[in-house]
């Protein structure tokens, strides 16, 4: 038995970095693998596929943990726009309205600048129409692969439409926000069917007795193809870099950020959070502050209170904050407005700074355990690659 994992190798980095880019597209890709197994459920009847895929969805699940276990911790604490269908606009209706018109995909004249292109391309929809001349000469050792990426491709397709039931779909589905993103997927199983199709047109052609004409005709054709395409293809829309803020800028609002990871008392009043200044407010009570010094996550400040006083400190609500008084913790929670908040009734000196939390450092650690398996993977794998080298050769 073959046990190069090269495979499990890609397989663990890649969707290592998928979840760490983009959590929606990881749901989908899972989704359509999920597919694609079922219509090659023949091919992975054996024990050494499974055993092989468990190790790697654990590595994967190990090398996340330092950002699931934060995220997993918060939804459990409080509400935060990312677990919100209506904040982050992936209710049905939302994800219904936001679909493509097919005829935006054989458009040839550009989107104006910040707005979405969605057209394939001049040499793609070639590519797609000769396939009613290459289906039938596809070699049978491509057409499995060939007919379930036509497949998929069309149901990525009709994902992107008004076509496909978004009303009635569960929010694990409509989670994706924009049924076009789907398009996505068209163009990773479309490319496939492309380059069969493409293999197969220039294996006819290499047949032809005039083959060194229609092979420099057809070289011709396909670079006047990409050149026309090129010529439709808009600039890059500019916009100011986050980075580019950051520089510029002392203070950077919630609209410079990605606000998906706001808590959803925060995001709801988000024109308020700009305007608010950097410091600590006295919610209710009777209370004065006095030489409050922030420093970045570090906020230190004199209070002198009368009863019973809440003050909203200068921080939007996460984890891991600790709030000191007089060199005893207090407990902390989430202000009305999604602001980390405090309540006090005795005068002294107040201090805030964050540590993070017990299980976010348990996904640090689970995390580097995870990298170490990996990179344990990769060694035992090039070892046993030279084994076998040095076994054919004797």
């Amino acid at each position: 038995m073959n046990k190069n994992r090269k495979g499990s190798i890609i397989l663990i980095l890649g969707t290592s970095l998928l979840i760490f880019t983009h959590t929606i597209t990881t749901i989908y890709t899972a989704i359509f693998v999920v597919i694609f197994l079922l219509f090659n459920v023949k091919k992975i009847k054996n024990i050494f596929f499974w055993k092989e895929l468990l190790i790697s969805l654990l590595l994967i699940l190990a090398i996340t943990s330092v950002y699931t276990i934060p995220l997993i911790e918060h939804k459990l604490d409080a509400e935060y726009a990312v677990f919100n269908a209506k904040s982050m606009h992936a209710t049905k209706e939302d994800v219904w309205e936001n679909t493509n018109s097919p005829a935006e995909w054989f458009k040839l004249i550009p989107a104006p600048p910040g707005k979405m292109d969605f057209s394939f391309g001049i040499p793609i929809i070639f590519l797609l129409l000769i396939t009613l001349i290459t289906y039938k000469k596809v070699d049978k050792k491509y057409k499995r692969i060939y007919n379930i990426s036509i497949a998929l491709s069309i149901l990525s397709l009709i994902m992107c439409t008004k076509l496909f039931p978004w009303k009635s779909m569960p929010h694990f589905l409509t989670i994706i926000q924009f049924a076009w993103r789907t398009q996505g997927f068209f163009i990773l199983f479309i490319s496939i069917v492309c380059g069969i199709n493409a293999h197969v047109l220039t294996e006819s052609l290499s047949k032809i007795k005039t083959r060194n004409i229609v092979f420099v005709v057809m070289i011709i054709f396909i670079s006047a193809l990409f050149q026309i395409s090129n010529k439709f293809i808009k600039q890059p829309y500019e916009r100011e870099r986050i980075e580019d803020t950051v520089e510029k800028y002392d203070r950077i609002g919630v609209y410079n950020i990605n606000r998906d990871y706001m808590p959803i008392k925060a995001y709801n009043v988000r024109d308020w959070i700009m305007e608010r200044e950097d410091r600590t407010y006295i919610n209710s009570g009777n209370a004065t502050i006095k030489n409050e010094n922030k420093d970045k996550l570090y906020d230190k400040m004199e209070i002198e209170v009368i009863g019973n006083v809440e003050l909203e400190l200068p921080y939007l609500y996460y984890l891991g904050y600790t709030t000191i008084l007089n060199g005893e913790k207090i407990e902390n929670y989430e202000s009305e407005n999604g602001m980390l908040a405090v309540k006090v009734d005795t005068s002294g000196i107040l201090e805030v700074k964050y540590e993070g939390t017990i299980f976010e450092k348990i996904g640090y650690i689970i995390s580097l355990v995870g990298i170490m398996g990996l990179i344990g993977i990769v060694f035992y794998n090039k070892r046993n690659n030279l084994e076998e080298d040095l076994e054919r050769k004797s």
